[in-house]
């Protein structure tokens, strides 16, 4: 999900707080996310504070974007319904139709992050210095 954006941020990644162990050691993709929530802000924190606050206006002035995060989160949520209960006896409340419309909507969260974290950190690097 952030790995374009790694590629093109090397020079200026002390802009940014980046917690590397978070981020590129661990890979662990299902600690990225509070899955109890409907929000991306853990994730968002991962790239400093600024990036998440910047994200919160974001996403207030883009109605399709946060019912995009809180559709990624419901499929994270649910998988991880799946997994760790019983799922020869899960019960998923939703059709197949549902499912996919929430996949279909939670791709532009997911398809928006690379462009996000570009776009913030271009407007950082050209900020001046106080």
């Amino acid at each position: 999900m952030a790995e374009p954006w790694f590629d093109d941020y090397a020079e200026g990644e002390d802009e940014i707080q980046i917690d590397e162990y978070d981020i590129t050691a661990s890979r662990q993709y299902h600690t990225w996310f509070d899955w109890t929530r409907n929000n991306a802000n853990t994730f968002f924190a991962m790239f400093g504070d600024g990036f998440k606050g910047h994200m919160a206006k974001v996403i207030d002035g883009d109605e399709n974007l946060a019912k995009s995060i809180s559709d990624f989160m419901e499929i994270g949520r649910e998988r991880n319904r799946l997994v760790h209960q019983d799922y020869g006896s899960f019960f998923l409340e939703k059709t197949a139709e549902e499912i996919f419309a929430s996949y279909a909507s939670a791709l532009l969260f997911v398809e928006f992050i690379p462009k996000a974290l570009r776009d913030y950190s271009k407007a950082i690097l050209v900020e001046p210095s106080e």
